[in-house]
This record gives C-alpha cells, structure tokens and sequence, in this order.
C-alpha cells in the first residue's frame, strides 16, 4: 500500500486535567504568573499541538475529557468543593460562562478533526461545576453531528474501543491500588472483551511534583496508570 493511500485508524485523546480556569498566580510571589487569558491561552497551544503531532494517524474518533478541575472554584465561587479557600481573579459566573465558552469552542475544533466523545470527570475543586458544565454541554451540542457528551453522575468514567478499556477519574479520591479493581467489576463485560495489554486508568489531580508519587504511569496489577501532568 503507497504511503499516500495508507490510513491508520484509531481514538485519540486529547486530555488537559487541572486548568483550574479562574486562578490566579503573581509571578514574582509563585515563581509564574497565572490568569485566565495565560489558561486560554495554554488551553488552545495545547489542542493545536496535540492535534499537530497526531495528525499521520488520522483517528477515526477523538476522546475529550473535561472538567478534573477545569474550574477553580465551587460554592459561590470562594472556595474548593470542600470549602478550601482559594485566591480566584474573577467573579465565579464570569469564570464559569467564560470557561464554558472555552471548552465549547474547543469541542468546535475537535470534531473539524474527527467526532468528538466529550466525557465529563470531575475534579476535587469542581464537583457542582462540573455537572452544571456537563448539562450545558449536552444542552448546546445535543443536534450537532459528530459530538457525543457523557455527563453520567459517577465518580469515574470509562471508555470501551475495540479491545482497549480506559478508564477516566480525578484520582482524589481512589488509592492507586483500587483502580484495577474498580476497572474490572464497574465494566464486567468491557474486562472480558478487552486484551491486558490494553488497559489503562487515566488521571490528573497530582500536579505538584512533591506530590507525586506515580510518574509519569505504573503498572498497578496489569492496568497501566498515567498521570497527566497539568498544562
């Protein structure tokens, strides 16, 4: 088969835990600054060169997880989920109408590329936001061709292709050694029909590097976990 004529096909997923849209950071006090215009920013430059570097294989679906804390804050915007006050730089209804219109317009470009599966994840500092931004995504593109949004009220999320099982989740709130097992009894029939090999839990939540202790994937029981790193 000539080169031209070849096709590889397969799902890519473009993943971008953490943006933490809202945050603020003042240079010369963290060491980087940090603001909603440097987050839209990094959020297009990374779809751009995630879709640059896999443009050769040419998928045939494009998996987009969002949320795991894409907003900073929740609870009338002063603070985490939990109640943890953190330092935010604008009101939370102009992050959230803000943010929502990045990821839509992000979901835009994506399926210019491939349909799109939209899998909402919630994070650890936007559990409400997290849903409240699922069902206007579902709301906005439930007759566009080609996006499909999965805002199911769970904790994690998966992802059956072929013989592949991913599974998707914050990672704050499971230890590493139980994502096997939940991978196994929470999809019975996607275990016996994917192969070992393919296997994975994806997570983010661990975005500071004295934190880490998986990086950047272990082989948990025969199901390879990755963190991915924040932007």
């Amino acid at each position: 088969i000539g080169a031209s004529t070849l096709r590889v096909e397969g799902m890519l997923e473009v993943a971008m835990p953490d943006i933490h849209y809202g945050k603020v950071c003042y240079g010369e006090e963290c060491g980087r600054d940090y603001n909603p215009e440097i987050a839209q920013k990094m959020f297009w430059d990374a779809i751009e060169d995630l879709l640059a570097k896999s443009e050769g294989l040419k998928p045939e679906k494009i998996i987009f997880p969002v949320s795991n804390d894409f907003y900073h804050t929740d609870i009338l915007g002063g603070t985490t989920t939990a109640g943890t006050p953190v330092d935010s730089s604008i009101v939370w209804k102009q992050a959230f109408v803000l943010g929502w219109q990045l990821l839509a317009a992000g979901i835009e470009r994506l399926r210019t590329v491939a349909p799109t599966d939209v899998v909402v994840v919630n994070g650890n500092h936007d559990v409400m936001s997290a849903f409240y931004l699922g069902e206007g995504l579902k709301a906005h593109f439930h007759r566009t061709e080609g996006v499909t949004v999965d805002n199911s009220p769970t904790q994690r999320k998966y992802v059956a292709y072929h013989k592949c099982l991913l599974g998707l989740t914050h990672g704050s709130e499971e230890e590493f050694s139980s994502l096997p097992m939940l991978l196994a009894t929470e999809r019975k029939e996607d275990w016996a029909r994917s192969v070992p090999a393919a296997r994975e839990f994806h997570i983010g939540h661990f975005h500071h590097k004295k934190s880490l202790h998986i990086l950047p994937a272990a082989d948990v029981a025969g199901v390879l976990i990755r963190v991915i790193p924040s932007l």
